[in-house]
């Protein structure tokens, strides 16, 4: 019994050219038979009968197997390819900012950084997603261990955070939201998550942010959580009442860390919203941005080599206008926007929740980022230290900005995928 299925499966699984796909479609036919045979069963048939009605019905295993070939074969968005190939791009510009002296160092390093990105996101386009849904535990852990490291056991200060240096490389509060963001995709999508324990989770990892002085990195982290609590099988009552109760607690703590900040410290919060009475210490550097950002012109003033700070790092979008204009500015904001967009599109269309789930936190991690990095140059939002995803000179952004277009290519490539019938659950 079942050598004729097997016979059959093995010949429609022939056509099909990908191996990952072969699997998937080994799986899903299988399942198919197999229920299409109990309800043979139930109307009567024997077993080797109800086993060839099945298989009839099925229809020829080559034309079948060609069909599932087209529909089950991995795909690659162009589109999203193209627009995280033009964005890297974009980001050699600022480097003519840099003194010509080390320009041919800065290049160098950005050209490895650039080709390190783009490997890492082909590497995980073709890395199987899913393998990594059952994972939240380890996801959250590791991130619990460098929330801690990062507020007891630091190794040194960057720009007022506390890091941990890993040889050449930094590791910052900013750095564990990655962690926090895989964590959270795989146990939102777990049938045992809860509302209690969501809530718990999010309090006990927002509350080491926060003592670290995380608090940029606490913003992004709390608008990647809700957004993908909204995209969770969670009810509106209580994601919002999930909201309330964090938002309440978490402003408690903000009102503590508030009242105890140092009087330079609350000066750049004024400076912010009256730049002018601080133009000679604070608000110096906010009139400073408004002045270049009214100077660009549409085509930019590529020999004007005005002293940008971090030109090529928080404020390379700034550079960006004024030694290339708005016309190039707009074109890097449409590809930025165009990223966003086509994650969101593809998300609307997915079947599997957890990839749903993972564009979902993955549009978040990369909206809330480029736009307080874009806010702060148009005077919007303070300034603090907030990378530009991909453009940003640095391992860290480039690498982030790789993560998210990666995981949205290993999604798309398997969006036709049908979860329902994965091989773990047929054996």
């Amino acid at each position: 019994m079942g050598n004729r299925k097997n016979h059959y499966v093995k010949k429609v699984t022939e056509q099909v050219r990908s191996k990952e796909a072969k699997e998937q479609v080994e799986a899903e036919l299988t399942y198919h038979l197999r229920e299409t045979q109990k309800a043979l069963l139930n109307k009567g048939l024997n077993e080797m009968q109800a086993e060839e009605r099945a298989i009839e019905q099925m229809g020829s295993p080559v034309h079948l197997g060609i069909q599932l070939n087209s529909l089950y074969r991995p795909k690659l968005d162009w589109a999203m390819l193209t627009l995280f190939l033009l964005i890297i791009g974009f980001s050699f510009l600022p480097l003519v900012a840099i003194n010509a002296a080390d320009l041919g160092s800065y290049i160098g390093k950005k050209s490895v950084m650039a080709v390190l990105g783009v490997v890492a996101a082909i590497g995980l386009m073709f890395f199987d997603y899913r393998k990594l849904k059952n994972l939240h535990w380890l996801f959250l852990g590791i991130g619990i261990i460098l929330l801690l490291l990062l507020n007891f056991l630091s190794t040194g200060m960057m720009n007022g955070y506390p890091i941990i240096d890993f040889g050449p490389l930094s590791f910052q509060i900013l750095h564990t939201l990655p962690i926090l963001f895989l964590f959270w995709a795989s146990f939102l999508v777990q049938e045992q998550a809860v509302f209690w324990k969501a809530a718990l989770f999010f309090l006990l990892t927002s509350a080491l942010m926060l003592n670290a002085g995380g608090i940029a990195a606490f913003m992004i982290y709390s608008v990647m959580v809700f957004i993908m609590l909204i995209t969770s099988s969670l009810s509106n009552k209580k994601i919002f009442g999930f909201a309330a109760v964090c938002l309440a607690l978490i402003a408690s703590i903000l009102a503590i860390i508030f009242t105890s900040l140092k009087e330079y410290q609350l000066e750049r919060f004024y400076a912010f919203l009256n730049p002018e009475m601080y133009s000679e210490t604070s608000g110096y550097m906010y009139i400073q941005i408004n002045q270049i950002v009214s100077e660009s012109t549409w085509f930019g003033n590529l020999g004007d080599m005005q002293f940008i700070p971090s030109a090529h790092t928080d404020f390379i979008f700034l550079n960006i206008i004024h030694h290339f204009g708005w016309a190039a500015g707009l074109l890097l904001l449409l590809a930025l926007t165009g990223v966003a967009v086509r994650m969101v599109y593809i998300a609307r269309q997915l079947k599997d929740p957890y990839g749903k789930m993972l564009l979902s936190g993955g549009v978040a991690l990369f909206v809330v980022q480029a736009i307080y990095n874009i806010g702060m140059i148009f005077g919007v939002l303070p300034l603090i230290s907030m990378s530009l995803p991909l453009l940003s000179y640095g391992f860290w952004p480039t690498m982030l900005g790789a993560l998210v277009v990666g995981i949205f290519l290993s999604v798309y490539r398997r969006k036709n995928f049908n979860i329902r019938a994965e091989p773990k659950s047929l054996h």
